[in-house]
């Protein structure tokens, strides 16, 4: 069912130009059609890494033998499937409760949870990674004062994005909200467990295409909030 707060809000940016009843009837089409790529609360997405094509990824007992030695995530599968998925859920220190409003803004503070171990995407302030020695990411199951569960999804074009609602599909990028980190992949590999896995990091550089990703929704879990 469509909702009338986002209609009402793409209606009124849209209609100013409209002259005809085609116009209007593509333009309802057309806003009908962006709100089912809209990625909300309880969203089940796939993160993938545009410059290698791999998910964001997590295994149930694959853990780190250095830093947090805590549950390893990493850059894996080239499709989705049940290790690459995560729910979106609303941050931490977010004021605004859902389901009053569903839908994920850009620039809004959110949790990403790991759908098949029911731990948090985390990004550690003093641990590093593995190989290239920034910043670590990791899961874990609580908020922690030297790591952060809240990230942020801003546009890969431009930082001004408040009030801009996320879409599937759109190249984002994931910015840790506590310590400013943002998450990055590279075709560089670490060994665990007599395995190779492409390693992600957290870091505070310039941003470059290795941060650059796209958020796609797997499936929108309506219930109470989605």
């Amino acid at each position: 069912m469509m909702s009338n707060e986002f209609f009402k809000c793409e209606f009124l940016k849209k209609s100013k130009e409209i002259n005809t009843m085609e116009e209007l009837l593509k333009l309802f089409s057309d806003i009908t059609a962006d709100e089912t790529n809209l990625i909300m609360f309880d969203s089940c997405v796939a993160i993938k890494h545009a410059a290698t094509g791999k998910y964001l990824s997590s295994v149930s007992n694959l853990y780190y033998k250095t830093g947090t030695k805590d549950q390893a995530v990493f850059a894996g599968e080239t499709l989705p499937e049940p290790n690459t998925l995560w729910i979106i859920t609303s941050g931490s220190q977010s004021t605004r409760e859902p389901p009053y409003n569903n839908f994920v803004f850009y620039d809004e503070e959110i949790n990403l949870t790991h759908k098949m171990t029911d731990v948090y995407l985390s990004c550690s302030h003093n641990c590093h990674s593995p190989l290239s020695k920034y910043s670590e990411i990791f899961c874990y199951t609580l908020y922690g004062s030297s790591f952060s569960i809240d990230w942020k999804l801003k546009h890969y074009k431009t930082t001004n994005n408040c009030g801009t609602y996320v879409k599937s599909q759109d190249k984002i990028i994931l910015q840790n909200d506590k310590h400013n980190k943002i998450l990055r992949s590279h075709e560089l590999e670490f060994d665990l467990n007599n395995k190779t896995y492409q390693e992600v990091v957290g870091h505070d550089e310039r941003i470059g295409g290795n941060d650059e990703v796209y958020c796609n929704i797997i499936s929108n879990l309506v219930c109470i909030n989605v």
